[in-house]
């Protein structure tokens, strides 16, 4: 069963409206509207799409009940108008790097994707509203992953509980485990010279009755900032986390 973010939760022919409007995260600008179009059966060539519009795009996705949905597309709506939602092949659209991954919101000239099929932690991509490039990657906390959006002049600024699945448990690994989390994942300096957070993943172990060995999710506040040219500048929280793989 296809897992979705929030954004995608609201999809079901929804169009613009009060109603509509109190179901989205109010951080990501607000689409004119989305649309989901159902296949006429199982044989219909014409799957289930999911369309976003905004008044200068529209943003096409595979709608289909599947853990790996197909590349969403993207067009400009100022080179063709207004456009109906359909597997159509537009002019000038964009196949976007999202194989996988579902729209979570729009920030403007940012566009936000989060993973489907998640397993203890959700990979999230940015991506350029206008020429569908990706600028950046990372992965955060599935429950409390994205906590604002927010721009800073042109940038993106994006606060998001980073999480992390290292290769081997802390519980057991100690030191040396935290020093190889810390080298494959890049966690910053500020973080990384706290030490390991032993406490934290001897309680969420101890809950989860999950062996010392298991590899260790760790997670920790970050702040990032996004210019449109990719550059990012990442700020961290030094209150980490820890749990065991599900």
């Amino acid at each position: 069963m296809r897992t979705l973010g929030w954004a995608a939760v609201t999809i079901a022919c929804c169009l613009s409206s009060p109603a509509c409007a109190a179901d989205l995260k109010p951080d990501f600008d607000r689409p004119l509207a989305t649309q989901r179009i159902k296949a006429r059966s199982g044989a219909d060539p014409a799957w289930p799409w999911i369309c976003t519009t905004y008044k200068d795009l529209m943003l096409r996705e595979d709608g289909s009940d599947t853990p790996a949905p197909d590349n969403a597309t993207l067009v400009a709506l100022n080179q063709v108008g207004r456009l109906a939602c359909s597997k159509q092949v537009m002019a000038g659209q964009i196949t976007l790097d999202t194989e996988g991954f579902v729209f979570e919101g729009r920030k403007g000239g940012f566009l936000v994707f989060t993973l489907v099929d998640i397993n203890g932690f959700m990979p999230f991509r940015v991506l350029d509203a206008g020429t569908g490039a990706v600028l950046f990657r990372d992965s955060m906390a599935i429950n409390n992953g994205i906590t604002s959006v927010a721009l800073d002049g042109p940038a993106l600024r994006l606060s998001y509980r980073r999480s992390i699945e290292g290769s081997c448990g802390l519980p057991k690994g100690g030191a040396a485990c935290w020093a190889s989390i810390v080298t494959a994942a890049a966690i910053p300096f500020e973080i990384a010279t706290i030490g390991p957070p032993m406490q934290a993943c001897a309680a969420s172990y101890r809950r989860g009755k999950a062996p010392a060995e298991d590899p260790s999710i760790v997670s920790y506040n970050v702040t990032l900032t996004l210019d449109p040219t990719g550059a990012a500048k990442t700020t961290a929280s030094r209150k980490i986390g820890c749990e065991p793989m599900p």
